[in-house]
């Protein structure tokens, strides 16, 4: 069992010499820490499930640079957020093929697709330059520098919980300005759309 003796950057350390005992540690701690988190994403049991499995078999493909982890706890939460986003991506994905399959005779219009994005794209730019000039900064560094929280709190020189709070203000922002206009996307998707 974990303990406290056990620090997580010890548990890299050995995973990164190849140690599966180690691994094991690690897996048995975090799972029960990290599946609430992951199903509050993906809101499914079989789809958290998933999105676990690939999070520890990422963890274990890449463990030779495990050393190099300056702080593991907040990598393996990005990991861990990056492997939901990926799968809610697929599912995304799979439902627009089921969708069509089951409609093929309202098949998908690629033009009427490529034109729904650009006026989605046009709106977001719209709503972007709508907000206050701070927060419109911290927006356009994140999402089209693509800086990091940290980053840009280095550079602005403001805190890091200053700038989530702005983005997601921003994101919010930029939602609501859909939605006004008829298009009703998901904060979680809103992250994913470049102006």
């Amino acid at each position: 069992m974990y303990n406290a003796t056990d620090s997580v950057k010890d548990l890299f350390r050995r995973i990164a010499e190849g140690d599966e005992a180690a691994f094991k540690l690690l897996f048995d701690h975090y799972l029960p820490i990290l599946r609430p988190f992951i199903f509050k994403l993906v809101q499914q049991e079989s789809g958290a499930e998933d999105v676990m499995q690939n999070t520890f078999v990422r963890v274990w493909l890449n463990r030779d640079k495990l050393e190099g982890v300056e702080h593991p706890q907040a990598w393996l939460y990005r990991l861990t957020a990056n492997e939901c986003y990926t799968w809610l991506k697929k599912e995304a994905t799979l439902r627009l093929r089921h969708q069509a399959a089951a409609h093929p005779d309202t098949g998908y219009d690629p033009v009427a697709g490529q034109l729904a994005l650009k006026e989605t794209r046009h709106l977001i730019a719209q709503a972007v330059d709508k907000l206050p000039p701070q927060r419109k900064q911290i927006y356009l560094l994140s999402r089209n520098a693509g800086l990091k929280i940290p980053e840009i709190a280095d550079q602005l020189q403001l805190s890091q919980s200053y700038i989530k709070n702005a983005i997601v203000f921003s994101l919010k922002s930029i939602r609501d300005h859909l939605e006004k206009n008829g298009h009703y996307i998901p904060l979680i998707v809103l992250l994913f759309i470049k102006e």
